[in-house]
């Protein structure tokens, strides 16, 4: 070995030494690697359990670059005893499109009985499987929602709401989801104001080829070349939407057939270029493009909108729910219930409602607002 070295370095010219000892230095790099800067993603990207291949890319708005990715929903405590599945915010998921927030709540007995409290920068969408919520809020909305209807409230520069069981008692399950949508960065401060729509918009065959086990409504939004009317949206969300897609109930008394399920197939087409989607499953199971494994309650499957989406489900009851719309450029922040582009924006929504300035957070009409819910204490660390 040393007289190998000592040949090399007799007759090596300078360039051959420098081109050993860059290639060593290469191989050290391989060989004892140095710690890595770790690059944020957006908030608007999930890092999440892939279904298909990306060729290790980093994830992007580019649809090429945007591989579908599962989601599971966290079970989250809101009061003692009180739980939903949340499937976003997550760490590894912070929102799809314009979608911030995620809450599923049911199928159960208990009604729901939440104090007054606050929002910024957001507005928030209530629909309904099974029950009855009465929502009242300080622009003077006081307005129950039944199933196949729609509550939106926005919350723009401030507003105080809460959500209570129907005046006349009942017992009925309790099943829903709860939506919160971001809103652009120019449209922040605008007055609150509340919206009800009795009905939803049935989505015809030529929309998407449904079977006779399936029924596609369009929640909110513009979808399909149809558009919700009864809710109005600010400037900035018309790309957002929430479809209800819903497999038929089998309520037969023949054992046979309930063990045979139903025969359920949506084939829904592109939603959107540049349209980040998310289908959640609030009940049964259903499976995307014959991928092998299937959604279960839960669960969320994010992709890009612009490929057709098949649907299929032997599953009776089986709901899912589809969101969609284009991520802001800027980042999102949330603090407690408070939504806003600039942090600054956040810090003061929590001083205000700490103090219970009524100029900014007016008291619910037909309430006592005595139960006013206090900000959690751990949110008063910073904006996630």
């Amino acid at each position: 070995f040393n007289r190998m070295i000592d040949a090399f370095l007799r007759f090596a010219t300078f360039g051959h030494i420098m081109t050993a000892i860059v290639g060593f230095g290469r191989n050290a790099r391989l060989l004892f690697p140095r710690h890595q800067k770790i690059t944020p993603i957006p908030r608007s990207h999930c890092t999440v359990q892939r279904t298909m291949s990306s060729n290790n890319a980093a994830p992007a708005h580019n649809s090429h670059q945007f591989p579908q990715q599962r989601i599971t929903s966290k079970s989250t405590e809101l009061f003692p005893g009180e739980f939903v599945r949340r499937a976003i915010p997550q760490q590894k998921c912070r929102s799809v499109g314009p979608f911030v927030f995620l809450d599923h709540f049911g199928p159960t007995n208990r009604a729901m009985d939440v104090g007054p409290h606050p929002h910024i920068g957001l507005c928030t969408l209530t629909y309904l499987y099974d029950g009855c919520v009465l929502h009242r809020d300080s622009t003077g909305a006081e307005q129950p929602i039944l199933p196949g209807q729609v509550n939106w409230m926005c919350a723009g520069r401030g507003v105080t709401h809460s959500e209570r069981p129907p005046l006349e008692e009942e017992n009925s399950l309790l099943h829903g989801l709860q939506f919160w949508i971001a809103l652009p960065k120019d449209q922040e401060d605008v007055t609150p104001v509340f919206h009800h729509s009795p009905t939803v918009v049935n989505i015809q065959n030529e929309n998407g080829i449904a079977g006779k086990d399936v029924q596609v409504k369009l929640v909110v939004g513009e979808a399909l070349g149809q558009r919700q009317e009864n809710i109005p949206l600010v400037h900035g969300l018309e790309d957002m939407f929430l479809l209800s897609v819903e497999f038929g109930s089998d309520n037969s008394d023949d054992k046979t057939s309930k063990e045979e399920g139903i025969n359920g197939v949506w084939a829904c087409p592109p939603l959107g270029t540049d349209i980040q989607v998310g289908l959640y499953v609030a009940s049964g199971a259903v499976t995307v493009n014959e991928q092998e494994t299937p959604l279960c309650a839960g669960e969320m499957l994010v992709a890009m909108g612009d490929q057709p989406l098949q649907l299929t489900t032997n599953v009776a009851e089986t709901k899912v729910a589809i969101v969609g719309g284009r991520p802001y450029p800027e980042q999102r922040r949330l603090l407690w219930n408070f939504c806003s582009s600039d942090p600054a924006k956040l810090k003061k929504a929590a001083e205000d409602w700490s103090r219970l300035d009524r100029s900014i957070f007016p008291l619910v009409v037909n309430e006592s607002n005595e139960d006013s819910i206090d900000m959690p204490s751990r949110s008063t660390g910073g904006a996630k």
